[in-house]
């Protein structure tokens, strides 16, 4: 039954619960839905939302009984079947999950959530093969993962990579586990960078040593490595790597610079710092740190014309 006269109210509660729900504040979440529904059992997004409290409290009995009545009341969405599948896999009844998730991939086509959740379920009772066409069908469109939000990245592709291992498909696995591997080349940057600041170089020597290691061929890598070194008191590596970026991207300009700040800091090297600077110049013309160093250099020669 519903009360008239109060859908402010609902909106209200509702609103509430999934603001509870970012929170981890699952009583709180559940106190205000069972509140709404009190004002309007026809609504299915309250059993939906009620349900995903319970789901998370690991109550995956209470949870299918709440989705159920979302899927009654509202049976042309899919997402209320793809909520009483998770519950299945809450309750370990993966082939009760499977026939769920099959039903959603009937009423729509675009759904890769339903596929990966379908490989983990075929996974589960060994259909390695089934679980391999629902993996990538769940990493369709950018199985290499180069754009954002494409698909369902990681989780999907370490999901892929092992129903590929149990099927001794070795090459194909050991594809995906890199492919993973990859997308942290980022994450081990910023951190190191982030350690350097702080100027805890041995602790942001380990993560730029990582991000070299997973992306090679990344300029920005070598030269924060080699910067690194340099703290550490390894003037050859330090140089190796300095110059490594500038010979993985010549026009690197940054890299250039920083070569020549290391090399200027050695006193019989300033032409070949002062030929660093001018390549990072070339390479970037509005580059006043550049022009700065090349000054430095011609007036420390005693060239004040040039300077």
């Amino acid at each position: 039954s519903k009360t008239a006269g109060t859908p402010d109210e609902v909106r209200y509660r509702l609103t509430l619960a999934n603001l509870c729900l970012l929170t981890t504040a699952i009583g709180e979440a559940e106190e205000h839905l069972q509140a709404a529904l009190k004002l309007d059992d026809q609504n299915p997004d309250l059993w939906s939302a009620l349900g995903l409290c319970f789901l998370r409290q690991n109550k995956a009995e209470d949870a299918l009984k709440a989705f159920r009545r979302a899927a009654e009341i509202d049976f042309c969405d899919p997402s209320h079947l793809y909520s009483i599948a998770d519950a299945y896999l809450g309750l370990g009844q993966p082939d009760k999950a499977i026939k769920t998730l099959l039903q959603v991939t009937q009423l729509t086509d675009d759904y890769r959530f339903v596929h990966y959740k379908l490989s983990l379920s075929y996974f589960s009772l060994k259909k390695y093969r089934e679980a391999e066409i629902s993996a990538r069908a769940a990493l369709s469109g950018d199985p290499e993962m180069d754009f954002p939000g494409s698909n369902l990245g990681m989780a999907a592709t370490e999901d892929l990579g092992l129903v590929l291992l149990n099927q001794d498909k070795l090459e194909e696995a050991e594809a995906c586990f890199q492919r993973n591997l990859k997308c942290f080349v980022q994450t081990s940057f910023n951190l190191g960078l982030t350690l350097f600041r702080m100027r805890r170089y041995g602790e942001a020597f380990d993560h730029f040593r990582r991000a070299v290691e997973l992306a090679p061929g990344d300029a920005k890598c070598h030269n924060l490595l080699g910067q690194t070194h340099e703290k550490l008191g390894r003037a050859a590596e330090a140089e190796q790597s300095l110059r490594r970026a500038t010979e993985l991207d010549e026009h690197y300009a940054t890299g250039y610079y920083d070569l020549g700040v290391f090399l200027a800091r050695q006193e019989s090297r300033k032409v070949e710092a002062l030929s660093a600077f001018e390549q990072a110049l070339k390479n970037d013309p509005e580059m006043a740190h550049a022009c700065y160093g090349i000054a430095c250099l011609h007036a420390v020669a005693g060239e004040e014309e040039e300077a």
